[in-house]
């Protein structure tokens, strides 16, 4: 028995050797390409983003690339429903203050009468004067600037 142990440790040891030495490993450079995630942002250094003050849908554009333009030229159109909803009620606070405004002149003109007779006070005169100029500045107020 003490044989077969040897014999085994001895094949145990030197196979192993055999098989390294028959086959030959070539050992040679080679490129691994290792990739990385990294994160940024590209921008083209003569051009400036456009943005919209509103949000909405872009329905025209009225310039191409390579276009000059000036400042302040418009250079499409963003359309929004809501802002449709938005006008309409400004609209309806108008008229609703024009009505108060046509009621607070034909105030002012029958106290105009009414003063020159004696009738009434300058401090009601006044605030009738008042009220009319109030309701003018509302009105010059709710209008957006160039409509």
């Amino acid at each position: 028995m003490k044989a077969f142990v040897l014999v085994l440790a001895l094949c145990a040891l030197g196979l192993p050797r055999l098989a390294l030495a028959e086959a030959a490993f070539a050992v040679a450079p080679t490129e691994v390409t290792d990739w990385k995630t990294v994160y940024g942002q590209i921008a083209a250094k003569d051009m400036i983003p456009a943005r919209a003050r509103l949000g909405g849908t872009l329905v025209s554009l009225s310039v191409t690339e390579g276009d000059l333009v000036a400042a302040g030229q418009e250079l499409g159109k963003v359309v929004d429903a809501k802002i449709a909803f938005q006008i309409n009620a400004i609209d309806a606070q108008i008229a609703a203050l024009e009505s108060q405004l046509a009621n607070a002149r034909a105030d002012l003109t029958r106290g105009e009468a009414l003063k020159a007779r004696g009738v009434m006070t300058a401090q009601a005169y006044d605030a009738l004067r008042t009220q009319v100029s109030v309701l003018t500045q509302q009105i010059e107020a709710q209008r957006p600037r160039g409509r």
